[in-house]
């Protein structure tokens, strides 16, 4: 793809910004380092980031009034400046495999956040990656940490049920569908949860399944791994 030179003015910033912190950056230290409004380098790294060339992280901040609240932090991802995420320069998908440990990596800090305690921005962050999510392993994926988000959320001792009957599942194909099936579920029912998200995450849900039953044995076999992975205990 190409790109402007106000873009490439954009992700210079966030490179330089993202080796001297030695991790994501706040679009603020952006906009300070452009010479812009925080509203702007925030749109700009908004659609850089729907063009795969900036990844986004919900880290949670501890050090405010609302602690609970996650801060919204960019990263360059580099080398894809022609390359949209999740796809080869060539305009493929890569491994199921590869792309599931892509993120994996890509969602260090929200997974870490997983084990503790998640937060409602979480949510919003991993729909934005399922709506621009390129491919069966990048959707299954984001659905993935989605719903082990949903189960944290849900608290008590959601996601140690969901795990117990993922183990009673006679293969990766059950296991996958009990794992959606039983987190959904919870959902429909906890009274804290909206109807708009219950049905947005219906939606997701229904691309999921379809998604699962059309995966090779060994890609669902992948994908379950990656689901105990990240749903392991804290």
């Amino acid at each position: 793809m190409s790109l402007t030179e106000r873009s490439r003015e954009f992700l210079a910033a966030l490179r330089k910004l993202y080796e001297e912190q030695k991790g994501p950056v706040h679009y603020e230290d952006v906009a300070k380092a452009v010479g812009v409004s925080k509203w702007t380098a925030y749109d700009m790294l908004r659609k850089l980031a729907a063009d795969g060339l900036v990844g986004v992280e919900y880290i949670l901040n501890r050090h405010t009034r609302t602690p609970g609240r996650s801060m919204v932090m960019f990263r360059p991802n580099e080398g894809r400046e022609d390359v949209h995420a999740g796809q080869t320069k060539h305009g493929g998908h890569l491994p199921f495999g590869e792309e599931l440990a892509r993120i994996k990596k890509n969602l260090v800090a929200c997974l870490s956040e997983l084990r503790g305690s998640a937060s409602q921005g979480i949510w919003q962050g991993l729909m934005e990656k399922l709506d621009r999510a390129s491919g069966p392993a990048a959707f299954c994926g984001y659905m993935a940490v989605l719903l082990v988000a949903c189960a944290r959320l849900l608290g008590g001792n959601s996601l140690d049920a969901v795990a117990r009957l993922m183990q009673a599942g006679a293969d990766a194909h059950s296991a996958l569908v009990v794992f959606s099936g039983a987190i959904m579920g919870m959902l429909v029912v906890h009274p804290t949860v909206s109807r708009e998200v219950t049905g947005k995450i219906a939606g997701y849900m229904r691309k999921f399944q379809d998604h699962v039953d059309s995966l090779s044995g060994q890609e669902r076999s992948l994908l379950l791994e990656f689901v105990r992975e990240i749903a392991g205990p804290t």
